[in-house]
């Protein structure tokens, strides 16, 4: 209850009496919202694994019939190699899933996130509530597409297995180290070597081992099954093209060949017979009974990469919102991407890029991103894309009473306003005298367009209205 009231307050004795007017004027009293995690998960200290999602709720109540108005996110998470944090105002839902990379080892603690709250009373009260997040570290061992692959070679002809297209990288972003039972690993590109002796044809299985550099290394082995042919032959076949180790998407390839330099006529293509590795040999028999022969792997790969995750924010009132993807795995972190069309087909290579922003302003409504991913045989992924609709288009905001200009003796008058033509907002206003500014609250649509209006009223207290 608010307003002006007044007292009379009579004394008298026996002589005389004496009447005194008391006046008390009674203001508002506007309590500060109350945040609280919600039960399930109370806080404020809460723990979270690398690669795992952190969810909390959390609850702002207010004293004064509820009047919270909304809800914000103090600071930002901005921690190195770690990712961020997505607080939906509007249900008071947080989430936070820290990549692989942002704890080196052990654990670590973060305390920089506060919420806060800010009701409509007036005038307007905040409240504030920390968040005391510790993530946990994860690793795992390097990853390899397959677990093993054949290979053939033969004596005295330097063997080599290329590898960028069978390791798929640590999953969490740390240096690796590659050793080898046999040969030798070089790394740009990421490549197995080793040349054979005179005495070194028949079966050689070759261990490959990847090891992290985390505080607690983690390490995955990848065998190659080798068949070293004996190189003792009259005659000197050689297969030109394609290189051993060719990886390829068609099922029928051109292949060259020669003996003892002779560019050969026939046999000049090659039918991939089954997904991965298909072995291409071109022996030849000379008319006094020389022999020779050469052989080399060709990995038939047809099977497209995972298709990319792209996010972007559902609804905002920025006109340049940013798409941000990751891959679907199987890929080389290659990309085609298209805004507002599906048609990808235009670009064959792909970019390095894993977000857009666009350089101009994009119009008001439904936009969609499509992004492809592809691997090292020239396969692109199924598309995903990200759809977010803009809105630039505030929230109108109209006072039905009192009328602008009002002239009244009251100390307080009923502002009552409308948005977007809907509920009637009503709010008890003081005035002081003469003229008097009054404004609505901010109305905020839920892109974050927001708007507020005013008018003036003016108190002549010592006026007498008189209705005609």
């Amino acid at each position: 209850m608010s307003g002006i009231f007044r007292f009379r307050i009579a004394a008298k004795d026996s002589v005389s009496s004496q009447v005194q007017t008391l006046t008390i004027s009674v203001g508002n009293v506007n309590h500060p919202p109350d945040l609280s995690f919600s039960a399930a998960n109370p806080g404020p200290a809460f723990r979270v694994t690398e690669g795992k999602t952190l969810t909390l709720k959390i609850v702002a109540t207010d004293l004064d019939s509820n009047d919270v108005a909304t809800l914000s996110r103090l600071g930002t998470l901005s921690w190195p190699n770690c990712g961020n944090g997505n607080f939906d105002t509007a249900t008071g839902d947080f989430t936070f899933t820290p990549l692989f990379s942002c704890v080196a080892g052990g654990e670590s603690t973060f305390a920089d996130i506060q919420f806060q709250a800010r009701d409509r009373g007036t005038p307007p009260q905040t409240s504030q509530i920390p968040g005391l997040i510790t993530v946990v570290d994860s690793n795992s061992a390097p990853r390899w597409k397959n677990p093993s692959t054949n290979f053939e070679g033969k004596e005295g002809k330097l063997i080599s297995v290329p590898l960028d297209s069978l390791y798929l990288g640590d999953r969490e972003g740390d240096s690796v180290t590659f050793t080898s039972s046999l040969g030798t690993v070089t790394r740009t590109p990421l490549l197995w070597s080793w040349a054979p002796g005179m005495q070194d044809s028949g079966h050689k299985q070759v261990t490959l081992t990847a090891t992290d550099n985390h505080r607690v290394p983690m390490a995955s082995q990848f065998l190659i099954n080798l068949i070293v042919a004996d190189s003792i032959r009259a005659l000197d076949v050689i297969i030109n093209s394609p290189l051993n180790g060719y990886v390829t998407r068609d099922t029928v390839i051109p292949v060259k060949w020669s003996v003892n330099t002779k560019v050969q006529s026939y046999l000049t293509t090659e039918r991939l017979l089954k997904e991965g590795p298909n072995g291409i040999m071109r022996p030849y028999h000379d008319s006094l009974g020389n022999f020779g022969a050469d052989s080399i792997t060709v990995i038939l790969d047809r099977v497209p990469p995972g298709s990319p995750s792209v996010q972007v924010i559902g609804l905002t009132n920025n006109p340049k919102p940013r798409w941000t993807w990751k891959s679907g795995g199987n890929g080389m972190i290659l990309f085609r991407y298209k805004r507002d069309t599906a048609n990808l087909t235009t670009d064959t290579l792909g970019l390095k890029d894993t977000s857009f922003t666009p350089t101009t302003n994009l119009s008001n409504g439904r936009h969609v991103l499509y992004v492809q991913e592809r691997d090292s045989a020239g396969n692109w992924s199924a598309k995903d894309s990200g759809v977010v609709r803009i809105d630039l288009i505030k929230p109108v905001v109209k006072i039905t009473s009192p009328m602008d200009s009002l002239v009244t003796n009251q100390a307080t008058v009923d502002l009552k306003w409308t948005v977007d033509n809907g509920s009637v907002f009503t709010a008890s206003k003081t005035l002081t005298e003469g003229a008097n500014i009054l404004f609505t609250p901010f109305a905020i649509d839920s892109a974050g367009n927001k708007d507020s209006t005013f008018i003036t009223v003016t108190r002549r207290s010592n006026t007498l209205f008189v209705n005609a």
